[in-house]
């Protein structure tokens, strides 16, 4: 004899048991777009090859808004005040090192720029 078991509200059938899919938040979004375009424009910076050519410019890690005055030029970071490279830095979450040489070194790997030391030890 078979029998027949209604649903009952513990175990009704009808209502899937299936966890929403909660959207991303709009700071995790940001985030996201914000690492590709980076990366992008890395890619780009990494294949210029003259000083005066223009930088694609990279954008705030969590706002992925383009960084306020953001050099035009490779050339130009070189000539940048101490608080301009360290407000870049800042913007790109990277605490600034103490010497001048060092903000510029890094602020050019950042940008993904292709340092001229390392073009020389690559002929070597």
């Amino acid at each position: 004899m078979e029998r027949s078991v209604k649903p009952t509200a513990k175990t009704d059938i009808s209502t899937p048991l299936i966890r929403p899919s909660i959207p991303p938040s709009p700071h995790r979004h940001h985030q996201h777009l914000a690492r590709t375009w980076n990366k992008v424009a890395r890619d780009y910076n990494s294949n210029i090859t003259d000083a005066e050519a223009p930088l694609a410019p990279l954008v705030h890690p969590d706002t992925n808004k383009t960084i306020k005055d953001f050099p035009f030029h490779a050339e130009s970071v070189n000539s940048l005040p101490d608080v301009e490279l360290d407000r870049l830095l800042v913007a790109l979450k990277c605490a600034p090192p103490a010497a001048r040489n060092n903000k510029i070194r890094v602020l050019w790997t950042l940008f993904g720029l292709v340092l001229e030391e390392e073009e020389e030890e690559e002929k070597a």
